[in-house]
């Protein structure tokens, strides 16, 4: 169990090498090139899942602009988009819970972005708004990936004195979707910027990176189980600017999420509340969650989450 645990614990320490570059992304050279950027929340924090003992979470999201400066402008020759790569990484790590402390990945999703700036009209002191399309894949990078190997890894942890659902944690899922993303600056009456995103992704049942997709399997046995689509693929959110007007806690923004399914609509549904705020120069973000995808591994499970995370950047 230890020599996974000193494997596995690359990847993080990988992210915490890159971060000091990503926080570097806002500052433009000379020329006025805007390079690696941050793309979700970049954040390292503490996470307790309703099925699960807390963990540390890390999470790291980058992307950076192919032939072209990232700076606002029209469509390429009138009709090309501006590509851009993106990648984002989740890890969490069990200090003192499980046996060596492991550190398990939680999803990997690389994504292929095409962006149409929608430019604010002249004189207005809002940023560009965008619309993306894109070609992703998302998952968690884990090796079960039938009955007989689930058995053994169970086997494993029983070895090893462990609960035998942390099993679960290794179930390997993964998915290539298409799909596309508004994102609209809006001007709220207390002159702080409020910004609405309406994402819209549909998972592939064979995918070009991924093949068939891994999603619930029937030798699980869960009366929860269902597809990816059915709690995933349309989402709504919400972001505001807020001030506190206080010396010590200065307030950042609120974001309010709302995800359901592209099957069964309505039906499997998702709700997420963030507020973010910086204590001296400590920036700080509480977040709640009950739904769905709290973890790849179990994402059809309907689960409660919160945590509290140092959060170093936001899209």
């Amino acid at each position: 169990m230890q020599k996974r645990s000193l494997c596995c614990i690359h990847p993080v320490l990988l992210a915490l090498l890159i971060l000091p570059m990503a926080m570097l992304q806002a500052n433009e050279d000379n020329s006025g090139y805007a390079g690696l950027q941050s793309h979700e929340p970049i954040y390292i924090g503490y996470t307790w899942d309703e099925d699960d003992v807390g963990f540390m979470d890390f999470k790291l999201s980058l992307k950076y602009p192919i032939w072209h400066d990232a700076k606002p402008k029209a469509a390429a020759f009138g009709f090309l988009p501006h590509p851009y790569f993106d990648f984002s990484g989740r890890f969490g790590q069990y200090i003192g819970t499980r046996e060596s402390s492991p550190v398990i990945s939680k999803r990997f999703n690389p994504e292929l972005i095409g962006r149409y700036w929608l430019l604010p009209e002249a004189g207005s002191n809002l940023p560009a708004s965008s619309f993306d399309l894109m070609y992703g894949h998302e998952s968690n990078g884990q090796n079960v990936g039938d009955y007989n190997s689930y058995l053994a890894m169970e086997l494993e942890l029983a070895l090893q004195g462990e609960d035998l659902k942390y099993a679960d944690d290794y179930i390997s899922r993964g998915w290539d979707y298409v799909g596309a993303l508004w994102s609209q600056n809006w001007a709220a009456d207390s002159g702080h910027r409020v910004t609405t995103f309406l994402k819209l992704h549909y998972f592939l049942d064979d995918g070009l990176l991924q093949g068939p997709a891994e999603e619930y399997n029937s030798w699980e046995n869960d009366r929860e189980g269902k597809n990816r689509r059915k709690v995933d693929g349309i989402s709504l959110s919400y972001k505001r600017d807020i001030s506190l007007g206080n010396a010590l806690l200065r307030g950042e923004k609120i974001f309010l999420q709302y995800v359901t399914g592209t099957e069964n609509t309505f039906r499997f549904n998702t709700v997420r509340a963030e507020f973010s705020f910086v204590m001296g120069n400590l920036p700080l973000m509480f977040w709640v969650s009950h739904g769905y995808n709290s973890d790849l591994a179990d994402y059809y499970r309907e689960l409660s989450s919160g945590g509290i995370a140092i959060e170093f950047l936001s899209m």
